[in-house]
């Protein structure tokens, strides 16, 4: 198992929240709605991220991963303000309270200003941390965005399919879809994820990942890859 398995490993999406905005030029959003974890997918335009300690730009290919339960902002305009608010079981009103849900409905998993927007962004909200898993959720910066590879948009495109998609046992397609994009998201960025290989030190990586309650000093990992003190601790580095 490597570093991004074991990261991965825990719980996976049960019933998760699923939805595609279409939104015009000029629009920003509040989300309150406490989830433990939200990936955006930005399909097509652009989008600013705001939490309460990050902000970051996004375009079109890139995933966006925003941990909670804090507030963040999703806006054409960083310093626009709310348009809409987002409370806890994904209820949207505007800012006078009114609801919104049938107002700005789309279509099957589809909410918006328009029927296809210059701004399309895919959501997926895991709501309880047991979800993504203890670990995940305390590693994770407060905001990541992510220049998505060709696999990583592939899956995208997939859920976004299948997110306007109704059928038995669609809940179980969309929850495992989610769960792909947040993995292909968090490899593409390299959190525990592809470097090239060094065969001693793949050795011990392995060893500490099958042994991670055994102390394992400096001087034993570099015998472990027989490799001298100085050059295992600079190739471990590298």
């Amino acid at each position: 198992m490597d570093a991004l398995e074991t990261l991965v490993e825990g719980p996976r999406a049960r019933g998760a929240f699923v939805l595609r905005l279409e939104l015009d030029s000029g629009w920003s959003i509040r989300v309150a709605d406490e989830s433990v974890l939200t990936v955006m997918a930005v399909q097509a335009g652009s989008c600013t991220v705001t939490t309460q300690s990050a902000a970051a730009h996004a375009s079109a290919g890139d995933v966006v991963v925003v941990r909670g339960p804090g507030p963040y902002s999703v806006a054409s305009d960083p310093d626009r303000p709310p348009d809409f608010i987002i409370e806890p079981n994904q209820v949207c009103i505007d800012v006078d309270g009114n609801r919104l849900v049938e107002s700005m409905r789309r279509g099957i998993r589809t909410w918006g200003t328009t029927e296809e927007g210059v701004d399309r962004i895919l959501v997926g909200t895991y709501a309880r941390p047991l979800e993504v898993g203890r670990l995940l959720v305390e590693l994770l910066p407060e905001l990541l965005v992510e220049g998505s590879d060709s696999s990583t948009r592939a899956l995208a495109e997939l859920l976004a399919g299948q997110a306007m998609t109704e059928a038995p046992g669609q809940a179980v397609v969309l929850d495992r879809l989610l769960d792909g994009l947040l993995v292909a998201a968090l490899r593409a960025a390299g959190t525990g994820g592809e470097r090239p290989g060094d065969p001693p030190i793949d050795k011990v990586l392995a060893y500490l990942h099958a042994h991670p309650q055994v102390p394992v000093s400096v001087e034993a990992m570099a015998r472990l890859g027989a490799l001298s003190r100085t050059a295992f601790a600079q190739r471990f580095s590298d």
